[in-house]
């Protein structure tokens, strides 16, 4: 799945688009939804109870369109208020929420498409994969913010809501330390790995990660490039962001 940055440009394209009008804050707070939903990633919580589905291996190649019919579905069980008790920018924070998990539903569809071209049989055999794939696919969108002073300005304002059952507050902090300066960054190596550092990644953890970063940085970006290119899935991730908040009740 695609990594904070990725995340991040998702999200400024969407609210642009869909809510241009929005108050600081609250702009803060929708960012802050689409970035920080991979608790799972540095915490000890599984990932079905954060987008709520497992891996194609498991839940078979239709698993990708499943997360975000579920989140709409049952929103109003994942939260500790009624929902029209909840402050405006706990929403918005939601329907950051809801644009993470079709982002990360492009991603995989995407993701399978390429499988199926390139006639693969195993997901380890897909030509860029774990911490370096994701290092460079975040490079390369970093390049396409829209307008990245605004953005950090915006999230600058984001307050993080304590408004969920099924998530601890306490790993949305988590994750915030962890990522906020490698968003703020240029998503080049080095602050990647800072940010491995700042969510407790061991040195010959790091080490490694930064080894195989260096060593496939230039081909990972050769093969996304080749594949569609980072822009073709970030329009293709707003497409599908939208489609699925115009059917969320803000």
């Amino acid at each position: 799945m695609p990594a904070s940055i990725t995340h991040a440009v998702v999200g400024e394209y969407v609210r642009r688009e869909l809510f241009p009008l929005l108050s600081v804050e609250n702009r803060g707070s929708f960012y802050g939804g689409c970035i920080l939903i991979d608790v799972h990633a540095f915490n000890n919580i599984d990932r079905r109870n954060t987008h709520f589905v497992g891996t194609i291996e498991e839940d078979g190649q239709n698993t990708y369109l499943q997360s975000c019919n579920k989140f709409i579905k049952d929103y109003r069980e994942l939260i500790s208020s009624p929902w029209e008790n909840i402050v405006s920018y706990g929403k918005y924070f939601m329907a950051g929420y809801l644009c993470h998990l079709a982002a990360d539903e492009t991603w995989r569809k995407w993701g399978l498409q390429i499988y199926k071209e390139l006639g693969l049989n195993s997901w380890s055999e897909f030509p860029v994969l774990g911490d370096y794939g994701l290092a460079t696919f975040d490079f390369l969108s970093n390049q396409l913010f829209a307008n990245k002073k605004e953005f950090i300005k915006e999230i600058d304002s984001l307050v993080i809501p304590n408004i969920f059952n099924h998530i601890p507050y306490s790993y949305f902090q988590k994750q915030w330390y962890v990522c906020k300066d490698y968003i703020y960054s240029d998503g080049s190596i080095e602050p990647y790995v800072n940010a491995l550092e700042r969510a407790g990644k061991t040195a010959k953890e790091i080490e490694t990660i930064k080894s195989k970063c260096i060593e496939n940085w230039g081909r990972s970006i050769e093969f996304y490039r080749r594949m569609g290119g980072a822009k073709n899935y970030i329009l293709n991730s707003m497409t599908r962001s939208i489609e699925v908040l115009n059917q969320f009740i803000l």
